[in-house]
């Protein structure tokens, strides 16, 4: 056998196992969910927050992204923004005449369901 034919075997064979452990590895990221992640852990007491709120008559719907919360109010000026503020667990708070936008992180989906099981009752 030449040495050309030697070193295109050489060559062939770790394209070959490259080629294969580059499968493996795309195959081990790619089985990972493709779903985001979701808590049902608040870190503050619903209560206080509905209070801080302007009570539960204060609020006229919720909606949700993956970590926000946007509460859609009746009167902005019942609003307790800088109590809102230091509960534990929320990161940021924005408040206009319509609604308050509070950023919680990935409990904002249960945060909307708890409040929207509040407002039914």
């Amino acid at each position: 056998m030449k040495t050309k034919d030697k070193i295109m075997i050489f060559f062939l064979t770790i394209i070959t196992f490259g080629t294969i452990w580059i499968y493996w590895n795309s195959k081990k990221k790619n089985n990972k969910k493709n779903e985001l992640s979701r808590s049902e852990k608040i870190s503050f007491d619903i209560n206080d927050l509905i209070l801080f709120l302007g009570d539960i008559n204060n609020i006229q719907n919720v909606e949700n992204t993956h970590k926000k919360v946007k509460i859609y109010i009746k009167d902005s000026n019942l609003v307790k923004t800088e109590e809102i503020q230091k509960l534990k667990g929320i990161s940021s708070t924005l408040v206009s005449s319509e609604y308050v936008n509070i950023i919680v992180g990935n409990v904002a989906e249960f945060l909307k369901e708890e409040l929207s099981r509040k407002m039914e009752k």
